[in-house]
Protein backbone atom coordinates (compact mmCIF):
# COMPACT_ATOMS: atom_id res chain seq x y z
CA UNK A 1 0.00 0.00 0.00
CA UNK A 2 1.75 3.45 -1.11
CA UNK A 3 1.85 5.62 2.08
CA UNK A 4 -0.37 9.14 1.68
CA UNK A 5 2.64 11.14 2.27
CA UNK A 6 4.27 9.47 -0.65
CA UNK A 7 4.12 12.38 -2.79
CA UNK A 8 5.44 15.01 -0.85
CA UNK A 9 8.02 12.95 0.34
CA UNK A 10 9.38 12.91 -3.26
CA UNK A 11 9.52 16.70 -3.07
CA UNK A 12 12.55 16.42 -1.50
CA UNK A 13 15.12 14.68 -2.87
CA UNK A 14 17.60 14.39 0.34
CA UNK A 15 14.72 11.65 1.69
CA UNK A 16 15.73 9.28 -0.80
CA UNK A 17 19.02 9.01 0.51
CA UNK A 18 19.03 10.14 4.29
CA UNK A 19 16.99 10.99 6.92
CA UNK A 20 16.43 14.16 7.82
CA UNK A 21 16.26 15.37 11.32
CA UNK A 22 17.93 18.93 11.23
CA UNK A 23 14.90 20.88 10.62
CA UNK A 24 15.86 22.73 13.60
CA UNK A 25 18.60 24.44 11.87
CA UNK A 26 17.54 24.05 8.54
CA UNK A 27 14.46 22.37 6.94
CA UNK A 28 14.84 20.05 4.06
CA UNK A 29 14.86 22.08 0.44
CA UNK A 30 11.80 21.00 -1.75
CA UNK A 31 12.20 21.05 -5.64
CA UNK A 32 9.67 23.62 -5.88
CA UNK A 33 11.43 25.77 -3.66
CA UNK A 34 14.63 24.90 -5.96
CA UNK A 35 13.03 25.61 -9.02
CA UNK A 36 11.59 28.72 -7.38
CA UNK A 37 14.78 30.20 -6.70
CA UNK A 38 16.21 29.07 -10.58
CA UNK A 39 13.59 31.07 -11.94
CA UNK A 40 14.00 34.10 -9.94
CA UNK A 41 17.78 33.73 -10.89
CA UNK A 42 16.87 33.24 -14.71
CA UNK A 43 14.99 36.02 -14.56
CA UNK A 44 17.96 38.29 -13.59
CA UNK A 45 20.37 36.88 -15.95
CA UNK A 46 17.59 37.65 -18.61
CA UNK A 47 16.43 40.90 -17.41
CA UNK A 48 19.01 42.32 -15.14
CA UNK A 49 16.77 44.34 -13.25
CA UNK A 50 13.50 42.42 -11.68
CA UNK A 51 11.92 44.92 -9.19
CA UNK A 52 8.19 44.23 -10.29
CA UNK A 53 8.96 40.10 -10.13
CA UNK A 54 10.69 40.78 -6.88
CA UNK A 55 7.61 42.90 -5.13
CA UNK A 56 4.81 40.52 -6.63
CA UNK A 57 6.46 37.62 -4.88
CA UNK A 58 7.18 39.61 -1.65
CA UNK A 59 3.71 40.14 -1.72
CA UNK A 60 2.47 36.68 -2.60
CA UNK A 61 4.89 35.51 1.01
CA UNK A 62 3.21 37.80 2.89
CA UNK A 63 -0.54 36.73 1.82
CA UNK A 64 0.52 32.78 2.30
CA UNK A 65 2.43 33.67 5.85
CA UNK A 66 -0.96 35.88 6.67
CA UNK A 67 -2.89 32.96 5.93
CA UNK A 68 -0.30 30.60 7.96
CA UNK A 69 -0.95 32.43 11.11
CA UNK A 70 -4.56 34.00 11.00
CA UNK A 71 -3.55 37.00 10.11
CA UNK A 72 -4.36 39.53 7.37
CA UNK A 73 -1.48 40.63 4.33
CA UNK A 74 -1.59 44.08 5.86
CA UNK A 75 -0.66 42.68 9.18
CA UNK A 76 3.13 41.34 8.12
CA UNK A 77 6.28 42.50 7.21
CA UNK A 78 9.54 41.18 5.46
CA UNK A 79 12.96 41.14 7.11
CA UNK A 80 16.15 39.72 6.76
CA UNK A 81 16.52 37.37 9.87
CA UNK A 82 14.20 37.44 13.34
CA UNK A 83 17.29 38.99 14.63
CA UNK A 84 16.39 42.02 12.39
CA UNK A 85 13.16 42.11 13.57
CA UNK A 86 13.77 42.13 16.91
CA UNK A 87 16.08 45.00 16.55
CA UNK A 88 13.58 47.09 15.16
CA UNK A 89 10.96 46.88 17.60
CA UNK A 90 13.74 47.14 20.18
CA UNK A 91 14.68 50.42 18.86
CA UNK A 92 11.19 51.70 18.47
CA UNK A 93 9.79 51.52 22.36
CA UNK A 94 10.43 54.04 24.08
CA UNK A 95 11.43 52.95 27.99
CA UNK A 96 10.27 55.53 30.18
CA UNK A 97 10.22 55.34 33.66
CA UNK A 98 7.46 53.26 35.30
CA UNK A 99 6.73 51.34 32.50
CA UNK A 100 10.36 50.10 31.40
CA UNK A 101 10.64 46.75 32.08
CA UNK A 102 11.31 44.36 29.51
CA UNK A 103 10.50 40.32 31.04
CA UNK A 104 12.19 37.69 28.79
CA UNK A 105 13.24 34.15 30.05
CA UNK A 106 16.69 31.91 30.17
CA UNK A 107 15.47 29.35 27.25
CA UNK A 108 14.82 32.19 24.45
CA UNK A 109 17.47 32.26 21.65
CA UNK A 110 20.45 33.88 22.39
CA UNK A 111 20.12 36.72 20.47
CA UNK A 112 16.66 37.69 22.21
CA UNK A 113 18.91 38.41 25.53
CA UNK A 114 21.75 40.38 23.48
CA UNK A 115 19.28 42.49 21.65
CA UNK A 116 17.35 43.88 24.98
CA UNK A 117 20.44 43.86 27.27
CA UNK A 118 21.44 46.36 24.16
CA UNK A 119 18.46 48.70 25.42
CA UNK A 120 19.58 49.10 29.18
CA UNK A 121 21.32 52.04 27.80
CA UNK A 122 18.26 53.25 26.62
CA UNK A 123 16.81 52.77 30.19
CA UNK A 124 15.11 49.24 29.47
CA UNK A 125 15.14 47.33 32.71
CA UNK A 126 15.39 43.95 31.53
CA UNK A 127 14.20 40.49 33.79
CA UNK A 128 14.91 36.82 33.10
CA UNK A 129 12.20 34.45 34.21
CA UNK A 130 14.41 31.57 34.98
CA UNK A 131 13.67 27.84 33.84
CA UNK A 132 12.92 24.95 36.28
CA UNK A 133 13.94 21.53 34.93
CA UNK A 134 13.80 22.47 30.90
CA UNK A 135 10.46 24.06 31.50
CA UNK A 136 8.57 27.49 32.54
CA UNK A 137 6.36 27.38 34.66
CA UNK A 138 2.89 29.09 33.64
CA UNK A 139 2.72 30.85 37.28
CA UNK A 140 6.33 32.62 36.94
CA UNK A 141 4.78 34.83 34.39
CA UNK A 142 2.40 36.15 36.81
CA UNK A 143 5.19 36.52 39.52
CA UNK A 144 7.88 38.17 37.01
CA UNK A 145 5.32 40.30 34.56
CA UNK A 146 4.46 44.00 36.99
CA UNK A 147 2.15 46.55 35.61
CA UNK A 148 5.97 48.15 34.85
CA UNK A 149 6.52 45.58 32.20
CA UNK A 150 6.47 47.48 29.13
CA UNK A 151 7.16 44.19 26.73
CA UNK A 152 6.91 40.58 27.57
CA UNK A 153 9.41 38.72 24.74
CA UNK A 154 9.03 34.61 24.67
CA UNK A 155 9.20 31.74 22.82
CA UNK A 156 6.72 29.55 21.20
CA UNK A 157 8.44 26.70 21.32
CA UNK A 158 11.95 26.39 23.07
CA UNK A 159 14.37 25.72 20.15
CA UNK A 160 17.14 23.52 22.40
CA UNK A 161 14.46 21.35 23.72
CA UNK A 162 11.07 21.63 22.70
CA UNK A 163 9.59 23.05 25.00
CA UNK A 164 6.20 24.54 24.17
CA UNK A 165 4.35 27.18 25.86
CA UNK A 166 0.74 27.97 26.35
CA UNK A 167 1.14 31.15 24.73
CA UNK A 168 -2.81 32.05 24.79
CA UNK A 169 -2.52 31.63 28.48
CA UNK A 170 0.68 33.86 28.99
CA UNK A 171 -1.16 36.37 26.97
CA UNK A 172 -4.01 36.82 29.26
CA UNK A 173 -1.63 37.01 32.34
CA UNK A 174 0.84 39.92 30.59
CA UNK A 175 -2.50 41.42 28.98
CA UNK A 176 -3.78 41.77 32.11
CA UNK A 177 -0.66 43.55 33.94
CA UNK A 178 -0.75 46.16 31.00
CA UNK A 179 2.16 44.20 28.80
CA UNK A 180 2.66 43.60 25.37
CA UNK A 181 3.39 39.92 24.07
CA UNK A 182 6.03 39.48 21.28
CA UNK A 183 6.12 35.60 20.23
CA UNK A 184 9.10 34.09 18.79
CA UNK A 185 7.48 31.65 16.60
CA UNK A 186 10.82 30.30 14.51
CA UNK A 187 10.69 27.02 16.23
CA UNK A 188 6.82 26.61 15.73
CA UNK A 189 5.71 27.80 12.51
CA UNK A 190 5.30 25.39 9.50
CA UNK A 191 5.14 22.63 12.53
CA UNK A 192 2.35 23.47 14.92
CA UNK A 193 -0.89 25.87 14.62
CA UNK A 194 -0.73 29.51 14.92
CA UNK A 195 -4.04 31.53 15.27
CA UNK A 196 -2.55 35.20 16.35
CA UNK A 197 -5.95 36.51 16.96
CA UNK A 198 -7.15 33.22 18.97
CA UNK A 199 -4.03 33.82 21.01
CA UNK A 200 -4.17 37.15 21.37
CA UNK A 201 -0.55 37.88 20.26
CA UNK A 202 0.50 41.50 19.73
CA UNK A 203 3.34 40.82 17.87
CA UNK A 204 4.89 37.68 16.25
CA UNK A 205 8.56 36.62 14.40
CA UNK A 206 9.54 33.86 12.63
CA UNK A 207 11.65 32.90 9.60
CA UNK A 208 11.91 30.50 6.87
CA UNK A 209 14.40 28.04 6.75
CA UNK A 210 13.38 25.84 9.58
CA UNK A 211 9.79 24.32 9.48
CA UNK A 212 8.01 26.45 6.79
CA UNK A 213 10.93 24.81 4.53
CA UNK A 214 12.19 27.82 2.88
CA UNK A 215 15.55 28.93 2.62
CA UNK A 216 17.68 31.80 4.85
CA UNK A 217 17.72 35.60 4.86
CA UNK A 218 13.52 36.08 4.92
CA UNK A 219 12.16 36.60 8.16
CA UNK A 220 8.13 37.91 8.85
CA UNK A 221 6.98 40.15 11.25
CA UNK A 222 3.62 40.14 12.68
CA UNK A 223 2.17 42.98 14.59
CA UNK A 224 -1.50 44.50 15.18
CA UNK A 225 0.45 48.01 15.54
CA UNK A 226 1.24 49.96 13.01
CA UNK A 227 4.28 51.98 14.25
CA UNK A 228 6.26 48.64 14.15
CA UNK A 229 5.27 48.15 10.17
Amino acid sequence: MKHPFAHYRSLFPVLESKIHLASCSQGAISKTVSESIEEYMNSLLSMGVNWNQAIKEVEKAKSSFAKLIGAAPDEIAVFSSVSDIFSAIASSLSFEKGKNIVVTTDMDFPTVGHVWLAQEKFGANVRFIPSQQGVIPLEYYERYVTSDTLITSISHIGYHNGFKQDIQAIAEIVHRKGSLLLVDAYQSAGQVPIDVKKMDIDILAAGTRKYILGIPGISFLYTVDEQFL
